[in-house]
């Protein structure tokens, strides 16, 4: 409709007003088919998204087809298990992990308790100046193997604790104390009578010593 031919029939008051009424008109249509052609575009694009979700939803669930959702569990219970299921596995990892420190500790300790007790059975068959420091370059050189305590000699050979003692002792006499005339691994060495009309003096005999812990031929 052209307004024009209405304007020799309006004042001019009217016919603006009606030219401003009918130019709004116009604008909100064309905003309008605007709006219209923009959201066709977008629901066309969102149909398509949703199309493609839609089907890698159903390749993961293993479906071909939606009506085959009605067959499967219910989702939701499945996720609360699979929630329950994991604390469930933190749980018991982390027991296993406190169990193993438990029993690596209590090993740990086994041994020490084995190791102390059969290298104090050793040295007692020694009279030491200072048992304590003995005992300390022994377990220095104590290697354990197959659940054994062993002594490593100087070459790297592997020898019970007691051979390694008595190795040790003969290899540091100086370490061991005098038990007096008579006693085993040692013999007189008469260079003179004493002035004094005391007992002869004595030296360590090493040999002696390493044959008397010799094991004897049955």
């Amino acid at each position: 409709m052209d307004i024009e031919n209405l304007k020799s029939k309006l004042d001019d008051s009217e016919y603006e007003s009606l030219s401003q009424h009918i130019a709004a008109l116009s604008e909100k249509h064309d905003k309008a088919v605007s709006e219209s052609i923009n959201g066709r575009k977008t629901l066309k694009a969102e149909n398509e998204r949703l199309k493609t979700l839609n089907a890698q939803i159903m390749e993961k669930l293993g479906i071909a087809d939606a009506e085959e959702l009605d067959g499967l569990p219910d989702l939701k219970g499945q996720a609360e298990a699979a929630k329950q299921y994991e604390a469930k596995v933190k749980r018991l990892e982390r027991e296993l992990a406190e169990r193993s420190e438990t029993l690596q500790k209590t090993m740990a300790q086994r041994r020490q308790d084995q190791q102390s007790a059969m290298l104090a059975k050793a040295l007692q068959g020694h009279d030491w100046n200072d048992t304590e420091v003995v005992e300390s370059f022994i377990s220095s050189r104590i290697t354990w193997e197959d659940e054994q305590p062993f002594y490593q000699v100087a070459d790297g050979k592997l020898v019970s604790i007691d051979e390694g003692v008595t190795l040790f002792a003969n290899e540091k006499p100086a370490l061991l104390k005098s038990r007096g005339a008579g006693g085993s691994g040692y013999s007189k060495t008469v260079t003179g009578q004493p002035p004094n009309g005391g007992e002869p003096s004595q030296t360590l005999d090493v040999s002696a010593i390493y044959a008397a812990r010799q094991p004897q031929p049955s």
